[in-house]
């Protein structure tokens, strides 16, 4: 967060297997995220959350198989130059035992 002059951010599968949240934000110059490949176990923030915020320069994203699984929330604000996004199987899936407890309320409302 708030790294003016990093242009390049990569991350090396299961770095951060456990931790809750990955938030990059603030980053005028960062032009690449790579936290593994499309192809590869990465197995990073499982469980966690991605947020991608306020990064203008930020032309590619790319996650391994497993990464943000189980995620709860995922958040991607002003990328004006993105162009490329790849994730690995069952990356970015969502916690499906809380979709379950937020329909339920959403019911118990009506």
């Amino acid at each position: 967060k708030d790294c003016p002059v990093v242009e390049h951010l990569a991350i090396w599968n299961s770095s951060f297997l456990s931790y809750a949240a990955c938030v990059i934000e603030n980053n005028p110059s960062l032009e690449t995220v790579n936290m593994g490949n499309e192809k590869e176990c990465g197995l990073n923030f499982v469980r966690g959350s991605l947020q991608l915020i306020n990064l203008p320069k930020l032309a590619s994203f790319s996650c391994g198989w497993y990464s943000f699984r189980d995620c709860t929330h995922a958040v991607f604000e002003d990328l004006p130059e993105l162009t490329s996004i790849l994730f690995g199987g069952s990356s970015l899936s969502f916690d499906r035992s809380e979709e379950r407890r937020v329909g339920k309320e959403c019911r118990s409302r009506w």
